[in-house]
């Protein structure tokens, strides 16, 4: 994939980003973090949105991982994971730890071209569970 991605970039301007649903799928089945995978993604992938199966075991798993920490274990992987990591209605005041790694948007330029790239995980029935972990904005508390 790496290969396709590095080609198509190459021949192209564009933008690439992906949800994250990887890290709990990577913690289940391979008992890792996902850290090796978003450490390959930033170099191939502009952004990431958060999910909200990222908040399944908890906002300190997740400022873990994005800190570069191994959540089983604690001992650190190594330096925290620098792709943008955006969720725009996600509210990580409550989580120190957090608030480096997840922002909003990221505007990338593609040429003379500006793209803005944001996250938003949908509150509905499958993530109502969070707002006991986790505050979210609803568009009437969006700016604009």
């Amino acid at each position: 994939m790496s290969t396709m991605i590095s080609k198509l970039r190459s021949e192209n301007k564009n933008v690439l980003a992906s949800m994250l649903e990887m890290l709990l799928l990577a913690l289940r089945i391979q008992q890792v973090s996902g850290y090796p995978e978003l450490k390959i993604m930033e170099g191939l992938y502009d952004a990431m949105a958060l999910g909200n199966h990222e908040f399944d075991l908890g906002p300190e798993i997740l400022s873990l991982i994005l800190a570069g920490f191994n959540p089983l274990t604690g001992q650190p992987f190594g330096a925290p994971v620098a792709l943008p990591i955006l969720c725009a209605n996600a509210n990580v005041a409550g989580f120190p730890m957090l608030q480096p790694s997840v922002q909003p948007s990221v505007v990338k330029e593609v040429g003379n071209l500006k793209i803005g790239i944001f996250g938003v995980i949908p509150m509905t029935l499958s993530t109502i569970h969070l707002t006991s972990l986790i505050s979210f904005k609803t568009h009437t508390s969006l700016p604009g």
